[in-house]
């Protein structure tokens, strides 16, 4: 257990929210769920940043080098999917097709992590982006403070 923890395991990189196919550590599904929500919605966001990653286990071999170090830190790492800059708050999202109750405890363990490993000084915001959720899992929810966002399904245009 690593009881020191000053900052995300790698330095958090920071883009401008666009379509560009590449969402690392993203299933090809939430990738999908990703696009789509961002064909409507980049807007809202200032820069987006994929697969924080915080926490992870030290190596328990007196002889590890620094490089076995850091690769079994970065391999044994819990993985945000994706943080949102809203300008004055950081929306720490998970993405989870047909969400449950899984989804929500992952979005407030990140936000618990990104406390203890800080990277940010802004107010993180624990957030499920999903394309469905039931009314029960949507009002644990509501009573933990963690925002969802639903993304409709694509509707094909006939021409």
């Amino acid at each position: 257990m690593r009881l020191a923890a000053l900052m995300s395991v790698d330095p958090v990189v920071w883009e401008l929210p666009a379509l560009t196919g590449r969402y690392p550590n993203m299933a090809r599904h939430d990738g999908a769920l990703w696009e789509r929500y961002l064909k409507s919605s980049a807007k809202l966001w200032l820069a987006v940043c994929y697969d924080i990653r915080l926490g992870g286990q030290d190596v328990t071999d007196p002889e590890a080098t620094e490089a076995e170090k850091y690769m079994w830190r970065k391999n044994t790492a819990e993985r945000i999917d994706v943080v949102g800059d809203r300008g004055s708050e950081h929306w720490v999202i998970e993405i989870r097709p047909n969400a449950k109750l899984g989804a929500l405890g992952s979005a407030m363990g990140y936000v618990l992590l990104a406390q203890r490993e800080p990277w940010t000084t802004l107010p993180l915001v624990p957030a499920v982006l999903t394309d469905n959720i039931s009314p029960d899992t949507r009002w644990v929810a509501d009573q933990l403070g963690v925002q969802v966002i639903i993304v409709p399904e694509d509707v094909p245009r006939v021409l």
